[in-house]
């Protein structure tokens, strides 16, 4: 963990950095996890190479992004076995090839990197994968959610929230005191529209 946040390392191939920084900035946005990527050089000094295997060693689960530039890396798979064989969550990343060899036990998300949206629909599908193997906090998503300040950002932000598909029991006060609390939140229509399905499961209602 880094400052009480679960750490998720990204392993990637040079060629597919972009990716890799892309999901580190949407994840830490959310609250609640670190992430760390890998430098870019292919050939990373002695002292980079020990931080590396310190987040290795460190990380409570790794996203792999899979391509044909990671098969062609002296690197990606020797990061994803490290994590693989202590137990700790692999989750593959398909980008342009489906997980090989140990990683075919995995069950990989396809990775659609056409643009924004295709993006953000990737996204919202990796998310559950990483809360069910707690490694994403949903309360630091949560506090995010509370401190919206825009209609369509608490939105986008509770849109996130309920792409995980249930919320928790023991989320649940905290989620309805973050609606109550910041009428950014409990005014916007999206994130009503996203939101009220799921307190509805749990018998919860829309604070006024």
């Amino acid at each position: 963990m880094r400052d009480g946040k679960k750490l998720l390392f990204i392993s990637h191939a040079t060629k597919e950095v972009h990716i890799a920084q892309w999901l580190k900035t949407r994840l830490e946005n959310l609250g609640g996890v670190t992430v760390f990527v890998a430098h870019e050089d292919i050939e990373p000094t002695d002292a980079w190479r020990e931080e590396i295997i310190r987040a290795l060693q460190d990380c409570d689960g790794l996203i792999a992004v899979l391509s044909e530039a990671y098969d062609a890396s002296d690197w990606c798979d020797q990061e994803t076995g490290f994590v693989a064989v202590s137990g700790r969550p692999v989750i593959p990343v398909m980008y342009d090839r489906k997980p090989r060899g140990f990683l075919e036990k995995f069950q990989g998300l396809r990775w659609d990197d056409t643009n924004d949206a295709s993006r953000a629909r990737s996204l919202t599908s990796l998310l559950p994968k990483l809360s069910e193997r707690e490694i994403l906090d949903l309360h630091g998503m949560i506090d995010q959610l509370r401190g919206s300040t825009s209609y369509q950002q608490a939105g986008q932000r509770a849109e996130l929230i309920a792409s995980l598909g249930k919320i928790p029991q023991s989320h649940l006060s905290a989620l309805l005191s973050a609606i109550a609390e910041n009428s950014e939140v409990r005014d916007s229509y999206s994130a009503q529209d996203a939101l009220k399905p799921l307190l509805a499961l749990s018998g919860k209602v829309w604070p006024d």
